[in-house]
C-alpha cells in the first residue's frame, strides 16, 4: 500500500474521527490487501508522520507499566480546513461543460455552472457526478467501453 492510498484512508477515517490509535483503530479502515499487515501499518504510519509535518494531527505517546500507545489527534475539525486552487479558462470550461450536460440530462436548471465564475458548490457538483460515474463504471462489465485514459 502506497502512502498516498494510506492517505486518503485515513483523511476519510479523521472524517468521523478526531483521533487514531493503531491497536485500536487499524480494522475500522477496513483494509483488504494482499500485503502483509506490518507493511500496511509502515505506510500508515508514514501518513500519519506526514498529517503531523502538514499540521493536520498532532501525536502523543501514551506509556503504560507495560505497553504504550500513540495517538494521532487532529489539531481542529475537517470542516474548519480550506484549500485554494487555480484553474485555467479551459479547465473550467470543461467543469462547467460537465456540470451543465448532467444538468440538461436530467433536466434541471438549478445546477448550472458559469466557467466565469467556477466556485466550490461547483467542485461538490462534479464530485456528486463523479462519485456517480465511479458507482456506475463499478457495475459495468470490463469488455465494455470505458475511458482509461484520463490525460
Amino acid at each position: 500500500m502506497t502512502i498516498l492510498e494510506s492517505s486518503q484512508l485515513l483523511l476519510k477515517y479523521f472524517g468521523n474521527s478526531t483521533s487514531f490509535e493503531m491497536g485500536a483503530d487499524y480494522k475500522k479502515l477496513l483494509i483488504i490487501a494482499d500485503k502483509p499487515e506490518e507493511s500496511i501499518k509502515a505506510s500508515l504510519i508514514l501518513a500519519l508522520q506526514d498529517f503531523e509535518k502538514a499540521g493536520v494531527v498532532r501525536s502523543y505517546e501514551m506509556v503504560g507499566k507495560n505497553d504504550s500507545k500513540r495517538y494521532w489527534v487532529l489539531n481542529k475539525p475537517f470542516s474548519s480546513y480550506d484549500q485554494s486552487i487555480s484553474i485555467d479558462l479551459n479547465l473550467a470550461i470543461m467543469v462547467a461543460d460537465i456540470i451543465n450536460g448532467y444538468s440538461e440530462k436530467i433536466k434541471s436548471t438549478e445546477y448550472l455552472s458559469d466557467p466565469l465564475n467556477i466556485n466550490k458548490t461547483d467542485v461538490e457538483k462534479l464530485a456528486i457526478i463523479s462519485k456517480f460515474l465511479l458507482d456506475l463504471a463499478g457495475s459495468v462489465e470490463k469488455d465494455d467501453k470505458l475511458p482509461d485514459n484520463l490525460g
